[in-house]
């Protein structure tokens, strides 16, 4: 167990370039969000990645982005705004909108052009 938290701790902290200019404080509430949200506690997870994604780190704004949807049981434009935060520097498609519609999820695709 302890193998695996301390993997995880070091993959994020790796996996993300934008935390190179992040304080340690940062990059510690974004850890912190990221195991919470991981136990689906999409709640208490929102003010710790909100510090790290207000940072820029990428991953905590998609995971905020996935937090408040998933807490909010749709899309709020506040998870909208972190979703397309978290793919903006790669110029990459993103996913803005998702509904429930006869027991599918329905997904929107638009460039993110800026």
């Amino acid at each position: 167990m302890i193998k695996n938290t301390l993997f995880l701790l070091l993959s994020l902290a790796m996996s993300n370039p934008a935390s190179a200019g992040m304080t340690a404080a940062q990059k510690e509430a974004g850890e912190t969000g990221a195991i919470l949200f991981k136990q689906s506690d999409w709640y208490d997870s929102q003010p710790f990645l909100n510090i790290a994604a207000e940072a820029g780190d990428r991953d905590a704004q998609y995971y905020l982005g996935e937090a408040i949807r998933l807490s909010q049981r749709y899309v709020t434009p506040d998870a909208k705004k972190w979703y397309e935060a978290s793919v903006r520097p790669k110029r990459q498609a993103v996913f803005t909108s998702f509904s429930t519609t006869n027991s599918s999820i329905r997904c929107s695709m638009v460039s993110n052009q800026q």
